[in-house]
Order: structure tokens, then C-alpha cells, then sequence
């Protein structure tokens, strides 16, 4: 039986109001807490959060880059198992340097 793919996440940005009005000034979104899976994460002050460009109607999928604050990041090698799903990435996430 092989594992499930990796799923997406969700990222949330938020910012707290006293009111519900978003007319004028008050709709324009000042980010206070950003939520990955809905559990608050801490971010540096000086590196924004960057939401990628999206054509709409096109094969694009929503992207976002941003810098938090680690309490683990582990770095090894594990070894395959029967269980194990091999998730070959795609040529665009070879260009970006990350996995699709």
C-alpha cells in the first residue's frame, strides 16, 4: 500500500479590526498574523509575504513565498520502503528549485 501524496496547505493572512467597515482606508489589508493550516506562525518584521502572479484561465496554480520562523528543520536521508511514494517533480519545480 503506498502513502498518499503530499497535500497543499493553507495559508492564511490576517489582519484584526475593530469593525466591520471596509470602506475607504479601512479595506486595505494590513497583515497581522499569518496562519499556515490555521496554526499561527511567527514571520520576520523585514521579509514580506509574496504572492506570486496568477493568470487566470491559464495552467497556473496559486504561489506563495514566505520566510518563518523554524523551531526544527530537519535534514537527512531516510531510508525507502515498499510504503514509500517517489514524487518525481515536474520541470517547472525543477527550475524554481523547489518540488511540485
Amino acid at each position: 500500500m503506498s502513502r498518499p501524496i503530499p497535500d497543499c496547505c493553507d495559508i492564511e493572512i490576517i489582519e484584526y479590526a475593530d469593525t466591520d467597515d471596509r470602506s475607504g482606508a479601512a479595506g486595505v489589508v494590513r497583515p497581522q498574523e499569518i496562519r499556515i493550516n490555521g496554526k499561527p506562525v511567527l514571520s520576520p518584521k523585514d521579509n514580506p509575504v509574496v504572492i506570486h502572479e496568477l493568470a487566470i484561465g491559464g495552467d497556473d496554480v496559486v504561489k506563495v513565498t514566505l520566510t518563518v520562523f523554524a523551531r526544527l528543520v530537519k535534514i537527512g536521508l531516510e531510508t525507502k520502503t515498499d510504503e514509500t511514494v517517489s514524487l518525481e517533480p515536474s520541470a517547472d519545480a525543477l527550475r524554481l528549485g523547489g518540488h511540485s
